[in-house]
């Protein structure tokens, strides 16, 4: 046990509030303090220290020696000139707030900071580093954790905070995380590949989307757009109020398998979400099932399934196409004419848009898969449909979620919201319809996001 105590640090969250505190100076050649240590260790040391905690808090800290038998560790904004001799600098230093009245978040962030930097010991075991901190300073912390850990000092956290491992990571990529959850009760340990954690922190677009927050999550749901993660997080939060789902927006379809498969890989249960043109392009859709390395009868059966799908999907004839963009036309014109007429440069530029607007929706309609997105499976016909229905099985019991009632704008039609292309405003009347919506309402929306809680929460 003695020795034990001689050869680790350990900071709990209780010991960190206290540990700098004032204190008695040095009474002989041992130091019995960290407050002693920093004493012993100089100038330099003591600078180290403050330049961390200013570049966290924006304050500067001087360690107080001026009066013989104390040691206590001043706040300030800056202090300016400090004389050598304590006998002087002690008016100076008696202006300024000691460290003990702090807030904890400051003396924990300077406990830490100063046993790192001064305490010899070679192991150091830090109990969620990041309480009482705001994200950057918990961030700040991990990155000051990381360089002051190497060859001669390990340093061992638990922390539940993304901030102190993304600040880890960014200061070292020499790091090994395990990743502990409890499912049904049994601690269940994960080793995290570091070329992994390294890849979520230095992606640019994993980085901005915090894919890396997930890891701290029970499971995680990854969609095409920020609307549709907003939307399902309503949703699941009503059927599961106490599930601890981490959301991400992956922009785009192949990005959403990009960060599932590293959840998946990192032993995160995850599941992904993707409008049902996603079946539209055959080469675009293999790349999307690849990363859930199926086996190849799967995967073929699967690629056959969407090749019937295809054949099913014939869309309109040219000279529909044509009627339809020539009306949007007519109709255009018979807008900007009026507008011309009124001479109202606002009305002007309204008419313009709308033109533009109308314009696009006629081309846009006139594509194969536009009644697809508008209504989902059932638009396919028979052997489309069960098509679809295999393609679902296989592909959600892997994770992976394709939406049968087409992308997300067709979810409330059964409640009286009718399908538009226009996302914001569908998006601003959804969310509050959703929050209205009984857990257990039969209603696509909720039948959909059912199925996803069961396959994250699947035993």
């Amino acid at each position: 046990m003695l020795i034990g105590a001689r050869l680790t640090a350990h900071l709990t969250t209780e010991t960190r509030l206290t540990l700098v505190n004032s204190g008695q100076n040095l009474s002989g050649d041992h130091a019995q303090s960290v407050l002693q240590q920093l004493y012993l260790a100089g100038p330099e040391k003591e600078a180290e220290l403050s330049a961390a905690v200013k570049s966290a808090f924006n304050v500067e800290l001087v360690l107080d020696f001026s009066t013989p038998a104390n040691l206590c560790i001043r706040v300030a904004k800056t202090f300016g000139p400090i004389p050598p001799d304590p006998r002087t600098a002690r008016p100076i230093l008696q202006q300024f707030e000691q460290l003990d009245t702090q807030g904890d978040g400051l003396r924990s962030f300077v406990s830490v900071a100063a046993a790192l930097t001064v305490m010899e010991r070679p192991v150091c075991l830090i109990d969620e580093p990041e309480a009482f901190l705001h994200p950057p300073q918990a961030y700040a912390l991990g990155r000051f954790i990381a360089k002051h850990s190497g060859s001669n000092k390990q340093v061992l956290i638990a922390t539940h905070s993304a901030d102190v491992l993304r600040g880890i990571l960014a200061a070292k990529s020499n790091v090994t995380v395990l990743r502990i959850d409890r499912p049904a009760g049994q601690n269940r340990f994960r080793l995290l590949a570091p070329e992994r954690l390294a890849e979520m922190t230095q992606d640019a677009l994993l980085a901005t989307h915090r894919v890396i927050d997930g890891l701290f999550s029970s499971a995680a749901v990854i969609s095409e757009a920020d609307s549709d993660s907003r939307f399902y997080e309503a949703l699941l939060n009503k059927i599961r109020p106490d599930s601890d789902v981490h959301f991400v927006c992956a922009d785009n379809k192949q990005t959403v398998q990009k960060i599932a498969s590293l959840y998946r890989e990192l032993g995160v249960s995850t599941a992904g979400i993707v409008d049902i043109d996603a079946l539209n392009r055959s080469d675009e859709f293999k790349k999307l099932i690849q990363p859930l390395a199926l086996e190849e009868k799967i995967v073929n059966e699967i690629i056959a399934a969407r090749e019937t799908i295809a054949n099913s999907v014939v869309g309109r004839t040219s000279q529909e196409k044509a009627t339809q963009l020539l009306n949007a036309l007519v109709s255009a014109h018979q807008s900007l004419a009026a507008a011309l007429t009124e001479d109202d440069t606002s009305g002007i530029d309204k008419a313009i848009g709308a033109a533009d607007s109308a314009i696009r929706k006629a081309i846009d309609d006139s594509k194969p898969w536009a009644e697809i997105k508008r209504r989902g499976a059932e638009a396919f016909d028979d052997a489309g449909k069960a098509a679809f229905e295999k393609i679902y099985s296989l592909l959600s019991d892997a994770g992976l979620f394709v939406n049968r009632y087409g992308e997300l704008e067709s979810m409330l039609t059964d409640v009286g919201l009718s399908y538009t292309t226009d996302k914001r405003a569908w998006f601003q009347s959804a969310i509050p319809l959703a929050n209205g919506l009984s857990a257990t309402a039969d209603i696509r929306a909720l039948r959909f996001t059912r199925e996803i809680v069961e396959h994250l929460f699947r035993s």
